[in-house]
């Protein structure tokens, strides 16, 4: 992802506990993004966020409204707001 103007966005990943979601938590990181990191599995979240070395982990469940007002609530407090959104979470 290199070049893409990265350095300083704000990013929530949603699926961040594994798979492709870890993946794009760690690639806008080490492109210098702030990330928060969500998931129904806060653990693997905190894994994700150790990978990263930096950012934010948070339990959400994304088909929940009230869930997804907290979470961006938390982006506000955490990172000042959000300029991405990676709407990867799925139910297999």
């Amino acid at each position: 992802m290199s070049g893409l103007g990265l350095q300083g966005k704000r990013v929530i990943v949603s699926g961040a506990a594994g798979g492709l979601g870890r993946a794009f938590a760690l690639a806008f990181a080490a492109e210098g993004a702030a990330v928060l990191a969500c998931d129904v599995n806060l653990k693997g979240c905190e894994e994700t966020v150790a990978q990263m070395g930096t950012g934010f982990a948070a339990h959400v469940y994304v088909t929940d409204a009230g869930s997804c007002r907290a979470l961006a609530a938390l982006a506000a407090e955490k990172m000042g707001g959000t300029d991405v959104l990676v709407n990867n979470a799925a139910m297999y």
